[in-house]
């Protein structure tokens, strides 16, 4: 269960337990005590998804997907998410040129 902890320093973090039983903090900074409430009960959410191995409910999901990417990476650094994959490095055949190829082959047209 993750819990909000208040750190001197006037900053907020998330503690929990990762799936891996390792003692985990995600943190957050200068947040409000509301803003860091929720992201504590996206992690319990996450968490309790994971270990049950069921999918995620929609709201975590479309909160995790809105995430910036610097936030989503601080998810990722602790194992709650995958990281991000950037658009380019999944590029993959540009279609002008499979097109052609296609088109080439058959003898229908």
């Amino acid at each position: 269960m993750a819990s909000v902890v208040n750190d001197a320093n006037g900053r907020r973090r998330i503690s929990f337990r990762g799936l891996d039983g390792k003692r985990r903090s995600l943190r957050l900074g200068e947040v409000s005590k509301a803003t860091a409430g929720e992201v504590c009960r996206h992690v319990n959410v996450i968490l309790a998804c994971a270990g049950l191995d069921a999918p995620l409910d929609q709201k975590t999901a479309v909160w995790i997907g809105n995430l910036a990417d610097d936030w989503h990476a601080k998810l990722a650094a602790v194992g709650l998410v995958d990281p991000r994959v950037k658009a380019e490095a999944t590029a993959g055949t540009p279609i002008g040129p499979f097109a052609e190829e296609y088109l080439a082959k058959r003898e229908d047209m």
